[in-house]
């Protein structure tokens, strides 16, 4: 568990929200294409496996971490905001 006054090391190389956030190539709101990495070759990737009981711990899981990173950056973050890539 991490404090909100701090983020954890992970996140140090991470740029802004806005900067992470998905952008439209066309009009047709089932085509968003994510901007490629900004850091260099630095792509974030969030992988799940198993799952368990119906995969109810992973959604736990992913509430918890998406409740976390909204007390670092308010309430309109979510999980997509800070990975390119989830699996």
């Amino acid at each position: 568990c991490f404090s909100p006054k701090k983020k954890p090391s992970i996140y140090s190389n991470l740029k802004s929200k806005e900067d992470r956030s998905t952008i439209m190539e066309n009009n047709s709101p089932s085509c968003k294409i994510n901007k490629p990495p900004s850091c260099g070759s630095l792509v974030t990737i969030l992988s799940l496996d198993g799952g368990g009981v119906r995969g109810i711990i992973t959604g736990v899981i992913l509430a918890y971490l998406e409740k976390q990173l909204q007390e670092l950056d308010g309430e309109d973050a979510r999980l997509v905001d800070y990975f390119d890539v989830v699996a």
